[in-house]
């Protein structure tokens, strides 16, 4: 059933009744409709670009505006010709200081520039479009133009702990030169990290520690060198370990080594790098995707670099490994492994059938079988590797490359990978196994995938999204060992993209899932070529540049190109760069589903325990009240505290009955701590 569009929030209850059956579900469900195509009241939106990110105060900023608005269902953005605003310049306390009045083109942007006012506070002003509140921030700063750069190279080949590794530094000026006789102070430090394995960190269900170990940095040595004729320095340290770190935990000690380069001037820039050094000296990765068409497995990507990730060539033996998986389809845990078994495994499958006993779950754990491929051979830079051999059949496979560095130390890596049937009609292991064979298209290309799954059978809801909003859902039955089919032909107004969603219930558990499919504004393309360029040009040297600009296939279109050019020594202080503008809509209005009534639910405790309270008892003790008339024969109390000799505090002396004038005797008190009944005479302060 379809819910009735409504803008306001509602909430309900559902029951579902089939002949004697009836599922009533208690969760209060919300809802409301809300198109965020929809955007009858779209303002127009200016993206405002400065020449630089930096200026000083009384230099020109100059500035260019882009006006475009979105039509009513949100399909399509156009230019805003003739648009008419008002550019306010702002200071860095957001107060105006200037405005200019500006009309676009045909083309939809405008232009101007603003003079920078002397003595004002610095800081960060501001661009603001007074129709529809767009705005640009920059700097304005006092800064002194740099003159040259400073960049230190990461070390080539291979290292081990305890040598002694040299880097290379180089100061060059913007102008080309280099920076010879400068000063250069320098420092190391080192740092520790770990790899990220599954016991470890955030990938662990059972411990959330790391190796010990220190992690804060340390200082290996620091000193002073000069820049030679060709304006490089070196700086040689040794890779000192961290001895509190156990070596079986796999660390990387990082050396970051910064330095700070003086000239003749005065001028200060700095530069810094990071070097890695381990027990291993080498590293290894398998790029390729975990899951793939098992026609598709032609060739593997295995790259072997040093620990600052510059290539090193290794000689390096892969191995690909058949993996026996499980004959039956696990549900999800919805809890931890347990540490303790109280049922065997035979007892608990026969109790809980679908549900995992231990870890067999896990692929790693799973037993191998034949060795499908075994070859030795040399890696290449850019990391192919031909593996030459027939099609594998579909299932579960172990790649291991292993190789040593050149002081014998071992070096491995490992990836599991699932090869799956493009025909759909290969068995499966998996709850659903999606086959897609192609994420991006054009419009008058079909989206094709298959749908297979490792049940007997399942209901399958199948919902598609677009970008007009047609949105179909459509229910289908799919059995074991025959995958069904989906195809769908996109058009023009498909652009922006289409998106698959699923959903079926199985063992009393919901399995759901999609896939994006991309459709992309390429119509919309510009290609942006050179006639005339010159990268190297002289000081004051007049130069011209002729840009071609075609659309995607090589048409002729009318265009306007926004081209700016500056100091990119400037780049020290704050980096400039113009972001690229994303006015072409993609899809994000897509059918989703929830896991009522099926998600994990959490036991209560009621806590009964009660508990007794002992409440301290109060102390008290006796106080004197004494009244007397006060010169104008009102009459006032006074109260005196006594101390445990019985003395009254405060100062005070009091006249007893029966004594001469003196200083009131000390209270008689008896065994409970009472005073004595007492007749007082007179009462008076004694002088401190």
């Amino acid at each position: 059933f379809k819910m009735k569009d409504s803008k306001d929030y509602r909430n309900f209850l559902l029951q579902l009744k089939y002949n004697r059956d009836e599922l009533f579900l208690d969760n209060n469900e919300g809802y409301n409709t809300y198109n965020t195509y929809d955007t009858p009241d779209a303002k127009p939106l200016t993206f405002l670009f400065t020449d630089r990110s930096i200026y000083r105060p009384g230099q020109t900023v100059f500035f260019k505006g882009i006006v475009l608005k979105n039509d009513k269902n949100a399909g399509k953005s156009t230019i805003v010709p003739n648009y008419k605003t008002t550019i306010i310049l702002r200071n860095a306390n957001n107060q105006k200081l200037s405005e200019l009045h500006v009309t676009g083109n045909d083309f939809g942007s405008f232009k101007g520039s603003f003079k920078l006012p002397e003595g004002i506070l610095n800081g960060t002003f501001s661009l603001y479009d007074s129709v529809n509140n767009a705005t640009e921030s920059f700097n304005v700063e006092e800064y002194k133009r740099p003159k040259f750069f400073t960049e230190i190279e990461k070390p080539k080949g291979t290292y081990r702990l305890n040598d002694s590794i040299k880097v290379t530094g180089t100061a060059k000026a913007y102008a080309g030169n280099t920076i010879d006789g400068a000063k250069v102070k320098y420092r190391v430090v080192r740092k520790v990290r770990y790899p990220i394995w599954w016991e470890w960190g955030f990938y662990s269900r059972s411990k959330m520690s790391f190796p010990y170990g220190s992690n804060e940095e340390t200082e290996i040595t620091n000193g002073d060198v000069m820049t030679d004729a060709k304006g490089e320095f070196n700086i040689t340290f040794k890779a000192l370990p961290d001895e509190s770190v156990d070596k079986k935990s796999q660390p990387i000690f990082y050396y970051e080594v910064s330095a700070d380069v003086t000239d003749i001037n005065g001028e200060t820039r700095s530069g810094n790098t990071s070097v890695a050094v381990a027990y291993q000296m080498l590293q290894l990765a398998i790029n390729i995707p975990d899951k793939i068409n098992a026609d598709s497995l032609k060739n593997l990507k295995i790259t072997s670099t040093n620990l600052n990730d510059i290539f090193e060539k290794a000689k390096v033996n892969v191995t690909i490994t058949k993996v026996k998986s499980p004959d039956k389809i696990f549900r999800e845990r919805y809890w931890e492994m347990p540490d303790q078994f109280v049922m065997s495994k035979d007892e608990y499958s026969n109790y809980f059938p679908y549900d995992v006993y231990k870890d067999e779950d896990q692929v790693s754990k799973w037993l191998l079988g034949d060795k499908a491929f075994d070859k030795t051979d040399s890696t290449k830079e850019q990391g192919n590797w031909e593996l030459g051999i027939r099609n594998l059949d579909a299932g579960w496979y172990k790649i291991v490359a292993v190789t040593k560095d050149k002081y014998g130390e071992e070096v491995k890596a490992e990836k599991y990978i699932q090869l799956i049937n493009s025909s759909g009609n290969t068995p499966i292991n998996d709850a659903i196994a999606v086959d897609v064979k192609r994420q991006t298209i054009e419009p008058g290309e079909k989206i094709e995938y298959a749908i297979s799954t490792g049940f007997d059978n399942i209901w399958l809801i199948h919902a598609l999204s677009k970008m007009n909003k047609t949105n179909s859902t459509t229910y289908q039955t799919i059995t074991k060992n025959k995958a069904a089919a989906f195809s769908e032909s996109a058009a023009e107004q498909d652009r922006g993209g289409m998106a698959m969603s699923y959903a079926f219930v199985q063992h009393n558990r919901i399995y759901k899932g999609g896939e994006n499919f991309d459709i992309p504004w390429s119509n919309k393309e510009l290609n942006i070529t050179y006639a005339t360029f010159r990268d190297k040009l002289l000081p004051g040297a007049i130069e011209k540049w002729t840009v071609k600009i075609t659309g995607n296939k090589g048409e002729k279109v009318a265009a306007e190109m926004l081209a700016g050019m500056y100091d990119a020594s400037l780049d020290q202080f704050k980096p400039h760069s113009w972001n690229r503008i994303n006015i072409w809509p993609s899809l994000y209005n897509t059918i989703s589903w929830e896991e009522n009534g099926f998600e994990k639910v959490e036991s209560e405790e009621h806590n009964n325990s009660e508990q007794v309270y002992v409440a301290a008892k109060e102390k008290s003790y006796d106080r004197l009240g004494v009244k007397n008339s006060n010169k104008d024969g009102e009459s006032d109390s006074i109260s005196f505290d006594f101390n445990s000799n019985g003395r009254p505090s405060g100062g005070y002396d009091l006249r007893v009955s029966g004594q001469a004038s003196m200083a009131a005797p000390a209270m008689s008190m008896d065994s409970n701590g009472r005073l004595d009944e007492t007749v007082v005479t007179s009462v008076s302060k004694r002088k401190e």
